[in-house]
């Protein structure tokens, strides 16, 4: 099991952005691979500003976080010849 930084396009509401993230990746005996990821992204790049502070005053206890924590595993198999 391996530590990797990988980059790649985000697209999120017609919106594309270059994301960067550490992942853990490994290959098992079959030749299945695995990669899983936690990451955190600024919700306000992709224009998704609804109960952001930084663009509305005055929220007071009805503010909401401009990062998003996401994670995965993508699991990748051969396909049968």
């Amino acid at each position: 099991t391996m530590m990797y930084d990988v980059t790649g396009d985000l697209t999120l509401k017609g919106q594309t952005h270059e994301v960067t993230f550490p992942a853990t990746i490994y290959q098992e005996v079959d030749g299945t691979v695995h990669a899983m990821a936690d990451l955190e992204i600024d919700r306000t790049r992709w224009g998704i500003t609804a109960g952001s502070d930084s663009f509305v005053d005055n929220l007071a206890d009805n503010v909401i976080d401009d990062m998003v924590a996401l994670s995965f595993e993508l699991v990748a198999r051969q396909a049968a010849e």
